[in-house]
């Protein structure tokens, strides 16, 4: 991945290691990393008994890589977002990367699309969206991407990287998060299209209250008062201060 994709390669060899340790690769097990980029963190991963598959979509990138690593990865010359992980092997899979800003969110989603067959993630993304990413109920940072990955991981915000450790340095911190999928799924799979839809309609108009963001679209005012009643939720409140959990109650009492 390039710097047009907001990619800044990751130069500090330390930093790079820090990365892989807290991915805690287990002997034989299959590892994806995104984007090899020039290969500091593939330099750490192919030092583990792992078996290692690294996507990477710039085509200079990847012949460093294959100059580097050779038989010792799988390298794959794509895209992330066109990769089906069914297609390179039945998993689980852990993942690692050093994300480009600009694509973070898709990839993000892409992680959640695949949660049935990862084992855990570790990736490094701009601190901001890491911030977005754990922000509980009623902080302002919490958004719809928030409750899409809760939907499918536990996340954990691990530690931070300063620009210095890139070239060229980034103008932004980046934070480096764990994502380990539920052992059980929160929510049904039949519910799931649902909720999300439920969410999105609420965010897109983030900055009115439930009742009045829900009414826009979903349902009648009557409809959607009646529905924050049951499921015992005050129509003032706006989006960002439900949990998963409410999340789930309220979509269930608005399914049609």
């Amino acid at each position: 991945m390039s710097r047009r994709l907001g990619q800044h390669w990751l130069a500090n060899a330390e930093t790079a290691a820090r990365i892989v340790r807290a991915l805690a690769v287990r002997p034989a097990e299959s590892i994806l990393e995104i984007g090899g980029g020039r290969g500091a963190l593939t330099e750490h991963l192919v030092q583990t008994d792992a078996n290692l598959t690294v996507v990477e979509l710039d085509e200079t990138c990847a012949e460093v890589l294959d100059e580097r690593f050779g038989q010792r990865i799988e390298l794959v010359r794509a895209d992330i977002l066109d990769v089906q992980l069914s297609t390179l092997g039945p998993g689980p899979w852990a993942v690692v990367g050093n994300l480009p800003y600009e694509a973070t969110a898709p990839i993000m989603l892409w992680l959640s699309a695949h949660a049935p067959v990862l084992s855990r993630a570790v990736v490094m993304i701009q601190r901001e969206v890491a911030q977005r990413l754990v922000a509980p109920p009623g902080n302002a940072a919490r958004g719809r991407l928030t409750v899409t990955m809760e939907l499918d991981f536990q996340v954990a915000r691990l530690f931070d990287v300063a620009p210095r450790d890139f070239r060229p340095p980034p103008k932004v911190d980046s934070t480096v998060i764990g994502l380990v999928p539920h052992a059980a799924a929160p929510v049904a799979d039949e519910e799931r299209a649902w909720l999300l839809k439920v969410v999105e309609c609420a965010f897109r108009y983030r900055r009115k209250t439930l009742a009045r963001a829900l009414s826009s679209e979903l349902a009648t005012s009557d409809e959607v008062e009646a529905a924050l009643a049951a499921a015992e939720i005050e129509p003032t409140l706006r989006p960002e201060s439900l949990s998963l959990a409410q999340w789930a109650k309220l979509s269930a009492v608005l399914q049609p």
